[in-house]
């Protein structure tokens, strides 16, 4: 399946409910479950973060340095903790962002999917970190 990355679309979108989705995209430069935003004035935006061990062999060994962490502890879990949030404007990024998701109809309105009524994908395009217009790539219920 490969990684991706999620994008919120406040730049107003021609399709009523489309702008209270949640999408993916495979477009992105970090593919790594990342952030990104396309703001009310089309500008491009990314969630940028530092990243530090928090598993639980790393908090050992700061507490015990110089010890090998006992082969028990978990290694892994928390190794590439997200820390020191911010957002950052993407000024560079000129071409296509595909963006989709699965989406429901409850009580009328889309929202994301906790079943399966339907497949919403648009195309953007940039230049210099600017939107320069976005289509409707495909509505199927």
């Amino acid at each position: 399946m490969g990684m991706f990355d999620d994008i919120k679309c406040k730049y107003p979108l021609p399709l009523a409910g489309a702008n209270d989705l949640a999408y993916q995209t495979k477009d992105t430069d970090a593919q790594y479950c990342d952030l990104y935003e396309i703001r009310e004035d089309g500008t491009l935006w990314h969630e940028d973060y530092d990243t530090e061990d928090q598993s639980d062999a790393a908090k050992w060994e700061k507490e015990n340095p110089g010890k090998e962490a006992p082969k028990e502890l978990d290694q892994f879990c928390g190794c590439m903790a997200k820390v020191n949030k911010r957002w950052v404007q993407v000024l560079n990024f000129s071409g296509e962002i595909c963006f989709y998701t699965i989406y429901s109809i409850v009580e009328g309105k889309m929202t994301n999917a906790t079943s399966r009524d339907g497949w919403l994908e648009w195309s953007a395009y940039f230049v210099g970190g600017k939107l320069n217009h976005v289509n409707l790539v495909e509505n199927r219920k």
